[in-house]
């Protein structure tokens, strides 16, 4: 188990280094401190590395926003770093943090991967016409299935905030991942 980041009472990181904590051993541990602490950002474990992506440092920097790291924990912790990989195309993200999930070995950021083929004009000009329609493409992009379920009679209005429909939705993804039915 690793915490990567946390927040203090003024909303200022709290981590300058990840915080793991070891169950074959009963050991707490510290990782190799982060470039910049973060905040609000997306984390993900895939084949011993941990990755976080985007965030919020102690007040918005794009290049944070942007940032997208690794850190080999197979390493010996002597030899313990974050390396810098190729940065996210937009800082916008990490105001909703991005959903870094692992996926048979591979780290998938696919709400962002969404957004970038809906910008790329992959699923045409509808969905790039306004910002709600660009939201209801992402939506569909991520799980069509649940999309289906939850906005397709009724998609997304603009400025429309739903968060029982978002929450049913998540909900909606979470058991699709897990193989679980969606029936009741």
């Amino acid at each position: 188990m690793v915490l990567i980041a946390d927040t203090t009472h003024k909303f200022l990181p709290a981590l300058e280094r990840p915080l793991g904590f070891n169950p074959l051993c009963n050991e707490w541990f510290f990782g190799p401190p982060l470039p910049t602490p973060q905040r609000w950002c997306g984390t993900s474990s895939v084949n011993g590395n941990v990755y976080v992506a985007s965030g919020i440092g102690s007040g918005y920097q794009g290049d944070v926003a942007r940032s997208l790291e690794k850190w080999d924990v197979k390493e010996k912790a002597c030899e313990w770093k974050w390396e810098k990989l190729a940065g996210l195309k937009d800082g916008r993200f990490s105001r909703e943090v991005v959903d870094a999930i692992g996926y048979r070995g591979k780290l998938c950021m696919k709400k962002l991967q969404c957004y970038a083929d809906i910008e790329s004009g992959l699923w045409g000009e509808k969905c790039k016409a306004t910002a709600v329609d660009k939201e209801n493409c992402a939506l569909q992009c991520l799980s069509p299935v649940c999309y289906e379920r939850v906005y397709q009679s009724d998609p997304l209005d603009e400025g429309e905030k739903d968060s029982v429909r978002s929450q049913e939705y998540k909900y909606c993804m979470h058991k699709h991942s897990l193989g679980q039915s969606l029936d009741n």
